[in-house]
């Protein structure tokens, strides 16, 4: 690898790459009732920027790889399961292994449209997807071979999972595990990576304030299905602590209101007082956020320190007793700020999207605004 001079970034070019990848798979059978597949595919074309040091985040991540891919999948059974089309961006990163070898590494986010949801009427069957437009979420890993100054070849594994965030009812989502096998093409070849002089962070205390608005149809994995979409609104108040360049933590509570619980409440008279109070789920919760310059992936894990609703659904025996249910909620998404992560600014607001989960199990899908101050 040949270093530039600090600062000096003149040479360091972003290098561009075009790639194709063949994926052969199983899709996994994760709920009692599942239609049957055959071995799963997918075709992939991917479009990648290999970062070579003209930001300070680059170099703070080993000069990663910023992808979109395009891919065209089957899962085995297409009278039932049908076919998907995906578009998702991904970030990851190489690690030398020895000379013209790497093993590299990435992570993508984006949706996927399906053309055989599930259908009442004419596809009854497909408990897996049950809208058109869904959340996809990749990881691969690979091994990845020189053969030439311009062109790679690579091995590998990866997992996909589908899910529509508990939008529309039936939603068990489809995962799928993968053997890969690809070709990589680099028009120009460059070995110039720049080091820019270090930047200061701040790390003292801060705090976020959020709003999130979201939606989904009532409980129940695959059943009922067909009902309405209810709004779920929430409010978010977190201390948050930067460690390094790239993480920072976070603890707060998280306050949600869900429509649908109130509702169900006033039509079964569930409590008599204090109904919207009992609609709502308090979360108290730990967060890590991966940041990436404006960007950032954000996961947090909680306990519900209230939920009432769901404890009187229990003693009503109309939901099971399930630990993970009664007491762990989650989220992952990410969020992007305003100003640069290395900001000095003392406000700094910020937009996000994420997928809340109840027990492992999705909940709803969130648009999230906020401030970090």
């Amino acid at each position: 690898m040949n270093m530039k001079a600090q600062n000096d970034t003149s040479i360091c070019m972003n290098q561009l790459s075009f790639e194709a990848c063949y994926y052969y798979g199983k899709l996994l059978k994760i709920y009692d009732v599942f239609p049957e597949s055959k071995s799963a595919s997918a075709l992939d074309f991917r479009i990648g920027l290999s970062t070579h040091g003209k930001k300070y985040w680059h170099q703070q991540y080993n000069y990663p790889d910023v992808k979109l891919t395009f891919s065209y999948s089957g899962y085995g059974n297409r009278s039932v399961l049908g076919n998907s089309l995906s578009i998702y961006p991904s970030i990851g990163s190489n690690k030398a292994l020895g000379h013209a070898t790497f093993v590299n590494y990435n992570l993508g986010l984006g949706l996927a449209f399906f053309n055989k949801p599930f259908n009442e009427f004419t596809n009854p069957t497909n408990n897996v997807i049950g809208s058109s437009i869904v959340a996809v979420a990749a990881a691969r890993v690979v091994i990845e071979k020189r053969l030439s100054r311009k062109v790679l070849v690579n091995l590998g594994g990866s997992f996909r999972h589908y899910s529509d965030g508990h939008i529309q009812v039936p939603n068990v989502g489809a995962n799928l595990i993968y053997l890969t096998l690809g070709l990589k093409y680099t028009p120009v070849y460059s070995t110039n990576y720049c080091e820019l002089e270090e930047l200061k962070i701040n790390r003292k205390l801060s705090s976020k304030l959020e709003l999130g608005f979201g939606a989904h149809e009532i409980e129940g994995t695959v059943y009922p299905h067909g009902g309405p979409l209810y709004p779920v609104y929430s409010g978010l108040f977190s201390v948050v602590k930067r460690i390094n360049y790239k993480h920072q933590y976070s603890a707060g509570l998280n306050y949600s209101y869900y429509t649908d619980y109130f509702d169900f409440i006033k039509a079964q008279q569930v409590f008599y007082d204090k109904q919207k109070q009992r609609s709502s789920k308090v979360i108290l919760f730990l967060g890590h956020e991966w940041m990436f310059n404006h960007l950032s992936i954000e996961t947090k894990l909680g306990v519900n320190l209230y939920y009432p609703f769901r404890k009187k659904l229990i003693e009503m025996e109309i939901l099971e007793n399930r630990f993970m249910d009664n007491y762990l909620s989650g989220q992952l998404g990410f969020n992007y700020y305003y100003f640069n992560s290395f900001s000095s600014k003392k406000i700094n607001p910020y937009v996000g999207f994420s997928l809340r989960t109840i027990g492992g199990k999705a909940d709803f899908i969130q648009c999230n605004l906020g401030v970090k101050i």
